[in-house]
Formats: structure tokens, C-alpha cells, sequence
């Protein structure tokens, strides 16, 4: 993990930003492993334009900006670059995360207290909320708009240091950006009840939050059903070991390529530019003191990287009923560069896709059973997911029942 570095000069000298850019060339081109998914960009061309950008100021917002939107060009939710200065000196919080539900920016998590859950936005400003994120899409990471979305409000420094947000009644409010966030620290959830069990899992950052699930599963090992619940958890280090006390049945990784690099560069006349080596993980055999009961894994949008790598294989075999929404369709192995002054970079070098190799990226985990959070969900605080996973269960021992 990058150590936390921040240099206080909001300018960069021409030597240190030509020595980046350079860094970052090499990098795309020598780790890349999602050329596929961009088979239209010229990288090189972009990369020109971004040097005509950076060489006409030394500001380093602009080069951060311009950063930014060069590697969001590659259209991949674990390729990004990063710098701790403009999140310390731009990154004040907004006080509110927000995502599309239904076509509609929604509040989705509020500390102001004029901002409700469920409150519609209509515009920031004046302008179209939709607007303003199409505008500042372009510095956005993401496999695809989705993704975007959803880290849009992670984002504050793309945000005006104040500003008005008016929602779908006409209220107005207005937002001064300050503070910043603490260091997350997070918790699983674990209740029992009738014989179903609920683990919730906000993250996979820790590995003892996994630690704690996985003693959780064993303590619960004797519920008839058992939900786990991932929603809003982004990811982390996959958690095999948790996998491994969930999965009763024989199971498979996914499969994944990487790109071919420097060693065949003399065969790239023969296989082309952007070639990539592939590997198909064989099956794997479940532990004999696996969790035998019926498993529900509830999933959101938000969802991603070793959340998914986690549900895969329980997509592919049915071990478990999926319920929720579609999840953010973004895993890898960013291959991390540190400049020594605050910026990071990471490229991925890994594309994974499905075990029978059907396409992963960009496309995401869809749910067995789909059920969507509404605005009016958020406003009364009701959670129709969970409701439908205890209604599931039900209906199964029902069946079971006769």
C-alpha cells in the first residue's frame, strides 16, 4: 500500500512533469491488460494532446485534471491515478453521496441536515445535475457509466468549493465544502434469527473483517439459511478464505489474460499490437467443513473488484441465490507506481472474465433475482432486498415443507 506523502507546492517543474508523463506511458503500454475494451483509442495520440496540456503550465491542479482525463480514457475502474496533495488541499467533504436511481440523482447518505435520503437533486448551480456529471465524467474512472456514477460523489475536489443543490420539490440548499473524511473503520454486522443467519460485510480492505466473518459462518454453521450481505462493500483483497467456508460444491475461478509484453515484442507483427496471454483456472474442491446450508448473497451496483472476485464463483455454480442489483463489473491487479511526491498510479494489468469466458468487465455479476432500492425505499428507510432474501427463504422451507 502507498505510503501517505504530501508535498505542499502546487506547482511542478517541467523536469517533474515530463518525468511523469513519461512514467505513465511506459506503464500504460507495458501493463495494460484491458486493450480490448478500448479497441478505438489512440493512445498515443491522446498522450500528445496531454503533453501539449501539461508543458503550458505548471499548475499542479491543471496536471492533475489532465491526468486524470488521460488515464480515464482507458475505460477501466482499476486503472487510476491519484494525488493525496489535491485530495488535502481540494478535497474538502461534500457531506453527501448520491447515485442514479431510476434516471434520477438520489441522495443516497446524508450529514446536512436540510439533505435528506431519497431527496431527488434537480441541479447544482442551475445546471442539470446530469449535466454537471456528464461535464466532469471525463476525469472518471470506470468500465463503464455506471461506475462513473457511482464514484461520482467519492470525487469532492471535481466539485465547486460551494455551491447550490436544488431538489425535485424546489428546495434549495446551499453546500460549503469542508472538512475532510477520517481514516473508515469498519465492522461486520452478524444477528440470528428463526434459524437464518445475516452477516453483513462492508468491506474487504481488512483482512479482519474477513476474519471475522469467517468466524461468524462457523459459529452460525448450524442455520437452515444464511445471508450474506455485500452491498457497498468496494473491495479489497479477496477473501478466499471466506469463500472456501461458504462453498459446499466443487467450484471454479475465473478465467483471465494479461497483456504480452516486451519479451514478444518481435512477434507483435504476427499477433498483433495488443496481445494477451491467457489462463483458465481449472476446478477447485470445497472443504468437507464448508456451510451446508441454503446462502443468499445480497449485492448492489457498488459492489466491485474482491466483492465480485468473491461472488464469481458462486455465480457460476449456483451454490448460492444472488439478490439485488447488477454489480460494478471492475476487478484486476493494478500494477502500482509511486512518484515519490504524493501521486500514485496504478494500471491493471489482469482482465477476468467469467469461468466459462464469457465477458466479466464492464458487464458485472447480475443478480439471480433482481431487486432494485427505490427513492421511496430511501426516504422511509425500508431495504427491499433483505425483505426479499427472508421471502425467498421462506418460500424455499415452505416447499421444502411438503
Amino acid at each position: 500500500m502507498f505510503a501517505r506523502q504530501n508535498s505542499g507546492s502546487e506547482k511542478l517543474s517541467l523536469h517533474d512533469r515530463i518525468w511523469i508523463a513519461t512514467q505513465i506511458y511506459a506503464a500504460v503500454h507495458t501493463y495494460f491488460g484491458h486493450w480490448q475494451a478500448v479497441r478505438d483509442l489512440d493512445f498515443d495520440q491522446e498522450f500528445q494532446s496531454y503533453l501539449d496540456q501539461i508543458v503550458a503550465t505548471d499548475d499542479r491542479v491543471a496536471f492533475d485534471l489532465a491526468t486524470l482525463e488521460l488515464v480515464a480514457k482507458l475505460k477501466n475502474g482499476h486503472s487510476g491515478f491519484n494525488d493525496y496533495w489535491l485530495i488535502d488541499n481540494h478535497g474538502q467533504m461534500l457531506g453527501f453521496q448520491a447515485r442514479q436511481i431510476d434516471s434520477s440523482w438520489v441522495v443516497t447518505a446524508s450529514t446536512i441536515a436540510d439533505l435528506k435520503r431519497g431527496d431527488v437533486i434537480r441541479s447544482i448551480n442551475g445546471q442539470p445535475f446530469q449535466d454537471f456529471f456528464l461535464s466532469v465524467s471525463k476525469y472518471l474512472v470506470g468500465s463503464n457509466q455506471r461506475e462513473q456514477q457511482v464514484s461520482l460523489t467519492n470525487r469532492p475536489y471535481l466539485f465547486p468549493r460551494s455551491f447550490e443543490l436544488e431538489t425535485s420539490n424546489g428546495r434549495k440548499i446551499s453546500i460549503v465544502r469542508k472538512g475532510w473524511p477520517d481514516n473508515e473503520q469498519y465492522q461486520i454486522g452478524v444477528q440470528e434469527k428463526d434459524g437464518v443467519a445475516y452477516i453483513k460485510i462492508p468491506s474487504f480492505r481488512d483482512p479482519k473483517l474477513e476474519e471475522a466473518a469467517i468466524e461468524a459462518v462457523k459459529k452460525l454453521a448450524n442455520s437452515k439459511a444464511m445471508i450474506v450481505d455485500v452491498r457497498g462493500n468496494t473491495g479489497g483483497t479477496t477473501p478466499e478464505g471466506l469463500l472456501a467456508r461458504l462453498m459446499n460444491r466443487s467450484f471454479r475461478w475465473w478465467t483471465e489474460s494479461v497483456a504480452l509484453s516486451a519479451g514478444l515484442l518481435k512477434f507483435r507483427g504476427v499477433l498483433g499490437e495488443h496481445s494477451d496471454l491467457f489462463s483458465y483456472g481449472g476446478p477447485s474442491d470445497p472443504e468437507k467443513d464448508a456451510y451446508q446450508g441454503e446462502l443468499y448473497l445480497l449485492v448492489d451496483e457498488v459492489c466491485g473488484s474482491a466483492c465480485e472476485d468473491f461472488l464469481i464463483p458462486f455465480k457460476d455454480n449456483h451454490r448460492a441465490v444472488i439478490v439485488g442489483e447488477t454489480t460494478s463489473g471492475s476487478t484486476g491487479q493494478p500494477v502500482p507506481i509511486d512518484f515519490g511526491n504524493g501521486m500514485h498510479l496504478g494500471i491493471s494489468a489482469r482482465r477476468v472474465f467469467f469461468p466459462d469466458g464469457s465477458q466479466f468487465e464492464g458487464v458485472g455479476v447480475a443478480p439471480d433475482v433482481e431487486v432494485h432500492t427505490t427513492v421511496e425505499d430511501l426516504r422511509v428507510g425500508s431495504d427491499p432486498v433483505l425483505t426479499k432474501a427472508y421471502a425467498l427463504i421462506r418460500e424455499q422451507n415452505g416447499q421444502k415443507s411438503h
